[in-house]
């Protein structure tokens, strides 16, 4: 509202006072504008509200985004020194963070920072269905990590590229801001290439700025363009300045995600390939830069040629693949032994490339993609592990593992309303005594922990602990993770075992 006395109130003269002829040349051109938009002079034109979409290009690339992304809360504890008497007391602490889904069968990527030595992890979706989380593997240096939840057929992340944004451009930030879960924000790039020190040993490079609100919680949450399509993972937030975020760019994050996923890292099996990701605004392709000259890619599984160096591998069976974290992905529960085809674009010409992994029975034992099932692995689901030379029975496995890992354990079935069921578990082994000073003492296992799996293998009967140990002394894993349910919570520890 301007007032009357206002300045702008005052009708326009010229130098010589006349405003009459001024006057007269306003009204004439606002009634030529009139007519020329279809009115009468002095009937206004009445908008047609009712036709106007409120469909945004902000609202459609939420409404593509967010089924992908996931809330992160966990609990941790910390430590209080005491300088009188030198002790420390510990706290439990909840944290929060953000992931978003990068395989339907239930990967996610978030920060290194969100579930580091956190004690137990829950995810929840924009549906508000909870899954509990466990962290697979991770990148400290880059600051990311694989985490997995049971769950299947989840929205993969639209995945855009960061090789082509321009500073100006709008994004969106999705996350679970200070706890509220699936916060939208929205801002502009503010700069490119940023390198950012966090802390003494914390620091980042050439990350995307943005003014697009972050806040604690949004980190590990996805930065996505208005076509919704990931073009960052959130990461850090300047402290004490305002609307200062940053995001590490996809393109950046999807190479340390071929590590995170690979079938050498989690199955401890090697295809001996390694890609360069080439990526453009228009094309993303996974282009073979090296072959190790004793992989099974030097050799198809049909006995003819393999893959060559320049070959762009598109898809793994039926996966499309973009870059070599798709490769990776594609390759996760195929079982040892089994052929896959690779769809391989060689100079102008696309051609099939029969493709099998080494390893018989060390691979993650799972059902076939086909049969839609991932959490049943059972000793009953797996082939056997390759020779050893005292391999385990199932009879004798149980009472070697509480010999070297110094506790006892006894077998427990999940009964209705019990806490095994609701978290969709179907039995495992109750610890009821632990050797003070032993391998559990040391890995902080109490009496009435419920061990769930073991090398991220489920432990419902005596032959999956035999599986375990035979496959353990068949690679020289010493040190194995364990799963466990600790009343509501389920954390997990690793378990150095004692030798035979």
């Amino acid at each position: 509202m301007i007032h009357a006395d206002s300045p702008l109130a005052a009708p326009v003269s010229s130098a010589s006072g006349h405003v009459a002829p001024v006057r007269t040349a306003v009204i004439a051109y606002l009634t030529l504008l009139a007519l020329l938009c279809g009115a009468a002079p002095g009937v206004a034109q009445q908008p047609d509200y009712d036709s106007v979409s409120r469909i945004s290009p902000t609202v459609a690339a939420v409404r593509r985004a967010a089924p992908s992304v996931l809330n992160l809360h966990s609990v941790k504890t910390t430590y209080d020194d005491e300088p009188v008497f030198g002790s420390r007391k510990g706290r439990k602490v909840n944290g929060m963070g953000t992931a978003i889904v990068v395989d339907p069968r239930g990967y996610l990527l978030t920060n290194h920072h969100v579930v580091d030595g956190v004690e137990s992890l829950r995810a929840t979706d924009e549906s508000g269905a909870s899954y509990v989380a466990r962290t697979l593997s991770v990148d400290p240096k880059h600051d990311l990590a694989l985490v997995k939840i049971d769950a299947e057929n989840l929205p993969v992340m639209p995945l855009g590229t960061s090789c082509d944004l321009m500073r100006g451009e709008t994004v969106i930030a999705i996350g679970n801001a200070f706890g509220y879960e699936h916060t939208v924000s929205q801002g502009i790039i503010s700069q490119l290439f940023r390198d950012v020190e966090v802390t003494e040993t914390q620091s980042y490079r050439n990350l995307i700025q943005t003014d697009a609100s972050i806040n604690p919680g949004n980190s590990g949450g996805p930065l996505v363009n208005v076509r919704g399509e990931v073009i960052g993972i959130n990461v850090a937030i300047r402290a004490g300045a305002q609307r200062i975020g940053f995001a590490i760019p996809i393109d950046d994050a999807r190479e340390v995600l071929a590590d995170l996923m690979s079938v050498e890292r989690l199955e401890k099996r090697s295809h001996g390939v390694r890609f360069s990701d080439r990526k453009t605004p228009t094309n993303k392709q996974a282009v073979v830069a090296q072959i190790d000259p004793r992989s099974p890619a030097i050799r198809g599984a049909d006995g003819q040629g393999g893959l060559n160096r320049g070959d762009v591998v598109e898809r793994v069976g039926r996966t499309p693949v973009e870059d070599a974290a798709d490769f990776e992905r594609a390759l996760l529960g195929v079982r040892p032994g089994e052929t896959v085809t690779l769809t391989v674009l060689r100079g102008s010409e696309r051609v099939p490339v029969a493709f099998s992994l080494p390893g018989a029975g060390r691979g993650i034992a799972q059902l076939s993609s086909d049969t839609r099932q991932i959490s049943a692995r059972t000793a009953e689901l797996r082939k056997p592990v390759q020779a050893v030379a005292t391999p385990l029975t199932a009879a004798d496995a149980v009472p070697q593992f509480e010999a070297r890992s110094g506790c006892e354990v006894d077998r427990v079935v999940a009964s209705a309303g019990g806490k095994l069921t609701e978290f969709g578990y179907k039995g495992g082994y109750r610890v009821t005594a632990v050797r003070p000073g032993g391998p559990a003492d040391r890995a902080l296992v109490k009496p009435g922990d419920i061990l769930l799996g073991l090398h991220d293998f489920s432990t419902l009967i005596p032959a999956d602990f035999a599986y375990v140990l035979n496959l353990a002394a068949d690679d020289g894993v010493k040190m194995l993770r364990c799963d466990i349910l600790r009343g509501g919570d389920r954390l997990y520890t690793f378990l150095k075992l004692d030798e035979k």
